[in-house]
């Protein structure tokens, strides 16, 4: 598996400029983020073996999602529960969290504060940008990779932060303090999951649970249409 990653660190006034970055992510932050944003974006570009490859059913119901509430159909419970269950290690769990995490920590670019992950699956990114006194927040669709994150945490606490898992749908997500509550998120491989109908609703909603100075974070796999 080879990696090759690229990082850009943007300070920049509202409305965000397309001219500054070179992918259609732009486009949608463009449209919906309307405050002063930091905005830090690692595009990950991954060569996965063909025995790392999602499932074809998997595929199938990824690219015949149109809507959001489709997108709750999208087969990662599925993924998540069949056969005993997903393990760690296996087809797209990582076994711990991205390298880019600490170089975050190192470059200080992780506020301070509340964050959230969503499609975190088995929660190593939340447990790992808790650090420090933070809370964040690990959401997925899956109720079976709650479970696995929930689990994973009682095995293996943090002892500085506070790590906290939820079932649901990012784009419906409602926080208990409200629209505007997170000081950061870190969105790992969520946006190119997603059919491109929901780019906007993606971005809309950052823009919807982020502060005014909030911090996005992305390791997304290149997105050319």
């Amino acid at each position: 598996m080879i990696f090759f990653n690229i990082i850009f660190l943007l300070s920049v006034q509202s409305p965000i400029r397309t001219a500054t970055l070179t992918t259609p992510i732009s486009q949608y932050l463009h449209q919906h983020m309307r405050t002063k944003v930091a905005l830090c974006v690692a595009l990950f570009f991954v060569l996965i073996p063909r025995s790392l490859a999602l499932p074809a059913w998997l595929r199938r119901e990824l690219h015949k999602n149109k809507t959001i509430e489709e997108e709750k159909m999208a087969g990662w419970e599925r993924m998540w529960s069949s056969n005993g269950g997903l393990k760690k290690g296996q087809a797209f769990d990582a076994s711990k969290p991205l390298p880019f995490i600490s170089k975050l920590f190192e470059m200080n670019l992780v506020p301070k504060g509340t964050g959230i992950v969503p499609g975190c699956g088995r929660g190593y990114a939340p447990r790992a940008l808790a650090k420090g006194g933070r809370y964040c927040i690990g959401l997925d669709i899956a109720p079976s990779a709650v479970q696995a994150a929930t689990s994973y945490l009682r095995s293996n606490p943090i002892s500085n932060g506070k790590v906290e898992f939820k079932q649901g749908s990012f784009f419906e997500y409602s926080d208990r303090d409200g629209d505007k509550s997170f000081d950061f998120a870190y969105d790992y491989t969520f946006l190119c999951a997603l059919q491109p109908e929901m780019r906007e609703s993606w971005a809309s909603t950052y823009a919807r649970l982020l502060k005014d100075d909030g911090i996005l974070m992305t390791v997304v796999f290149p997105i050319t249409g």
